[in-house]
């Protein structure tokens, strides 16, 4: 038996990119409610990560050596797609990630992130989807990367193979991140 109309819903992450080439997805378990894990996914006061900071100096080294502007290393480079509220959230980027400098577009809106449809330019996106959880929360959050045609899935295959380790290490140690904090939050909470 199908659910009713009513109970179907589309992730946020499928209705902003539900087409795709290339994606990773990680996720933990965290002792606290979903409301309280996206609180700390938001949460500007979590301490810089050295290690991600390390990755992205790297990430940008054969550009600042060859003269060129670097890659912007920041959340803030992400275009916000969209937020329920509650419990999922996503943003975007487009760029021929490849190039030394990044490639970036920049993408001022949500309408212009859906428009974009520029030959050899990929599109990205990640979300993350908080799901209540025996524990608490499972925090789950998913990159995926939309190649236009074979040229740009073909640059970007050779360029997911050299940054998928550590893009996948720095998506873990956010999660950790995440954990820690509303976890310490939730146990604040439960002391006052």
């Amino acid at each position: 038996m199908n659910p009713p109309a009513s109970d179907l819903r589309v992730s946020l992450i499928d209705k902003h990119l539900p087409r795709y080439h290339f994606s990773e997805r990680h996720r933990t378990r965290i002792g606290a409610s979903p409301g309280d894990v996206m609180g700390a996914l938001v949460a500007s006061d979590r301490p810089p990560d050295r290690v991600r900071g390390l990755l992205m100096s790297l990430r940008t080294f054969p550009s600042r050596l060859a003269g060129r502007e670097a890659l912007r290393a920041g959340p803030d480079m992400f275009t916000p797609l969209d937020w329920d509220g509650k419990s999922e959230t996503v943003a975007g980027l487009v760029g021929r990630f490849w190039r030394l400098d990044g490639g970036l577009v920049p993408i001022a809106s949500v309408e212009e992130f859906a428009r974009f449809a520029e030959p050899g330019t990929p599109k990205l996106v990640i979300g993350f989807l908080a799901t209540p959880d025996p524990v608490g929360t499972l925090l789950t959050t998913e990159t995926r990367i939309f190649c236009p045609d074979l040229h740009s899935t073909v640059k970007f295959a050779a360029y997911w193979m050299l940054i998928r380790a550590p893009s996948g290490l720095i998506r873990r140690r956010s999660l950790r991140a995440i954990k820690a904090l509303a976890e310490s939050d939730r146990r604040a909470k439960d002391e006052s």
